[in-house]
């Protein structure tokens, strides 16, 4: 059982170098939260669900199954992650389960299985699905390598992100002063004026 466990936890977050079925893992399931998401999307549009309906319903059925089986892999193998290989098994596996990345995990599934629960139209919830699309992190080693070098770099992406802010706030006011009686349409107040200032700043 417990190589099993240990091979769950191999495909799911080993080595991705030269182990090709933890690679064909990864890509099916960026491929499934590329297409879930792109289903959501397009369901958005009234003409397309309405005629697509069956196919949609179909690929969510699809997507929270795969995914219900991934988070219960990786729950199942959580005790063989370095992080949590000095706990038992069932405190390995909840410290796994209240961790950023698996909270994502579940909160992509649940509002499926919610619908089963509880008696009302809980269609709109299915939006809450297109937070998947962060499950990318899981198997990206170019995001993982981004989300440590912010950690360590905190203080340079906040200094950054203070001086848009300041270059938001600042442009805005002046745009809004300056052109609110030419095209008030546009710059009618200063939160009217920042969309514009976020298109030209980005």
């Amino acid at each position: 059982m417990k190589a099993l466990r240990v091979r769950v936890f191999e495909l799911l977050d080993g080595e991705r170098h030269g182990d090709r079925p933890r690679t064909i893992v990864d890509t099916v399931l960026v491929l499934l939260i590329l297409i879930g998401t792109a289903a959501i999307i397009l369901e958005s549009d009234k003409r397309l669900a309405a005629t697509y309906l069956e196919l949609f319903d179909l690929i969510e059925i699809v997507v929270v199954v795969a995914f219900t089986v991934e988070y219960a892999g990786r729950v199942w193998a959580a005790p063989e992650h370095p992080r949590f290989v000095l706990y038992s098994p069932a405190r390995a596996r909840l410290r796994y389960m209240v961790s950023p990345l698996a909270l994502i995990d579940l909160a992509a599934i649940l509002p499926f299985y919610l619908s089963f629960i509880i008696p009302a139209d809980l269609r709109f919830l299915r939006l809450f699905r297109l937070i998947t699309i962060f499950k990318i992190a899981h198997y990206s080693p170019a995001l993982v390598t981004m989300g440590y070098v912010v950690r360590k770099q905190w203080r340079t992406v906040f200094g950054s992100l203070y001086i848009l802010g300041v270059l938001l706030v600042v442009s805005s006011g002046f745009m809004y002063m300056v052109e609110r009686d030419a095209q008030p349409e546009t710059f009618g107040s200063i939160l009217d004026s920042m969309w514009w200032a976020m298109a030209t700043l980005t």
